[in-house]
């Protein structure tokens, strides 16, 4: 799963940093699945996917079928979408909320960054992505990636209603970081650097209320 150290100066801190899986062991199959980006975000850590973070799916959908997941890295998506991204290539506009093809590109460079897969792994995932006027090389909808593959724990119906529960366990991921839900409960938390050095920099005392307006968890 890569690397497990502590932190160079942070002593309550361990960073976990992933193997980097080449993205072409990561083909897409079956069928689909889009998640939110802050979902995918954590899946990229190591989780499986849960319901509130499944925005769409192939019509068909159903328990125990594998999925390609996909990540819209702009939020774009209505929750419930019927999506055949991996057939078509394209996006539906009525699925999409406050969709403006022109405004596709529009997007802050920071979110492109995330989820960007240079170009020699697209190219062994959809051909070529220089040569968009050739059928043969198709490639996704700007803004949409492959970040992995996995199991659908329900059917379509209660992934696109429920508000709650397990709902894809990734079976292969383009990184390697081990599943931590669960683990040393109460003790652990996965967290980013910032969370964590604002805590050393509050330096709280016995006796202080802190209140914290974003607390999570």
């Amino acid at each position: 799963y890569g690397q497990v150290y502590p932190h160079p100066a942070i002593k309550d801190a361990v960073i976990i940093r992933p193997d980097e899986h080449d993205a072409s062991e990561v083909l897409p199959e079956g069928r689909e699945l889009v998640v939110s980006r802050r979902c995918a975000e954590a899946v990229l850590r190591g989780s499986n996917v849960f319901i509130p973070g499944m925005m769409g799916c192939s019509p068909h959908a159903a328990k125990g079928d594998l999925v390609t997941v996909l990540c819209d890295v702009h939020d774009r998506f209505l929750r419930g979408a019927s999506t055949h991204i991996l057939s078509t290539r394209k996006l539906d506009p009525k699925r999409m909320k406050g969709f403006v093809a022109n405004h596709m590109h529009e997007v802050a460079d920071d979110k492109k960054q995330q989820f960007r897969l240079n170009n020699s792994k697209l190219s062994h995932l959809y051909g070529d992505t220089n040569r968009s006027d050739d059928p043969s090389f198709p490639e996704l909808p700007e803004g949409i990636v492959v970040i992995g593959k996995g199991v659908m724990q329900v059917d379509r119906r209660v992934a696109m209603s429920a508000k709650e529960g397990l709902g894809c366990v990734m079976t292969q991921c383009i990184f390697r970081a081990p599943p931590l839900n669960g683990l040393l409960p109460g003790l652990m938390y996965v967290q980013n650097l910032p969370s964590i050095v604002v805590g050393h920099v509050l330096d709280p005392q016995p006796g202080e209320r802190i209140l914290d307006m974003c607390a999570s968890p």
